[in-house]
């Protein structure tokens, strides 16, 4: 699977494109239905595009999806159709509060029961990160799938209700039928209604789900940690260097001080 170009690539794709056929900002945000100030954003490399409007791009300017998000040229145009938009339906507790989700496996067989949800431990989220733009949900993790998301950490996802709302580069939390995942998606295959996902793990860092497997997918959004992330590397580096240059000024010092007497 190859690697996904940045933002920036992607955006200046686009805009070629766009200028090569005299199109203006609007006309292509009228086409995507976006904002242009949105649209602007993904030229200019600040936001991916979603895969649905990668799609549309792609289609209209007989570019292959591949060219857009993995920089392969193809003289195939792109044909990527997604799967339904409302795959799927998530349901909220009937006081719309965020609630946590510590035990998966028992989340998994009752994320469609009402009366386990309103049961589950209200999470408070800060007033200045909580919102009204959606469903949240917050989800805590047992083993380690990415890295700097350590196990018992706290991961806040928004409700994804349809496919084309999907973009690369996020953090997802998927909810199958026998497992609770938090991985990125690298893009989606239409035609075998497979999301080509990865994480972090070494046995498993890259993998396909069907989407007739999946129940549920939230966006991450915040993440709540007690633990202090590791030392980096380069501060580990720096560290052992100031220690060398102490042990070094010491011994002159002591030579100094040899030679005074």
């Amino acid at each position: 699977m190859q690697e996904i170009l940045s933002k920036k690539e992607i955006g200046l794709r686009i805009k070629s494109l766009r200028e090569k056929e005299s199109h203006s900002q609007e006309f292509m945000a009228e086409k995507l239905g976006i904002s242009r100030s949105n649209y602007s954003q993904i030229e200019i490399g600040n936001q991916y595009p979603t895969f649905q409007s990668l799609s549309i791009i792609a289609s209209f300017y007989s570019k292959s999806f591949d060219w857009f998000i993995h920089g392969i040229d193809s003289n195939q145009s792109a044909t990527t159709s997604f799967a339904p938009k409302e795959a799927y339906t998530i349901s909220q507790p009937l006081s719309t509060k965020t609630v946590l989700v510590d035990e998966n496996t028992i989340y998994i067989k009752n994320c469609r029961s009402l009366q386990y949800l309103e049961n589950l431990s209200p999470f408070e989220r800060p007033s200045t990160m909580a919102g009204n733009d959606g469903l949240y949900r917050a989800f805590s993790f047992k083993k380690q799938m990415l890295n700097y998301v350590f196990p018992d950490d706290i991961i806040v996802g928004r409700a994804v209700e349809n496919y084309d709302e999907i973009a690369p580069d996020q953090i997802y939390i998927i909810v199958t039928h026998v497992d609770i995942l938090l991985c990125y998606i690298n893009d989606i295959s239409a035609e075998a209604s497979m999301l080509n996902c990865r994480t972090d793990q070494l046995l498993r860092p890259k993998f396909q789900l069907h989407t007739s497997d999946i129940q549920e997918i939230w966006v991450a959004v915040e993440k709540y940690s007690t633990k202090i992330q590791p030392i980096s590397t380069n501060w580990a580096g720096a560290h052992n260097s100031i220690e060398a240059l102490i042990q070094s000024l010491k011994k002159e010092v002591a030579m100094l001080k040899k030679l005074k007497k």
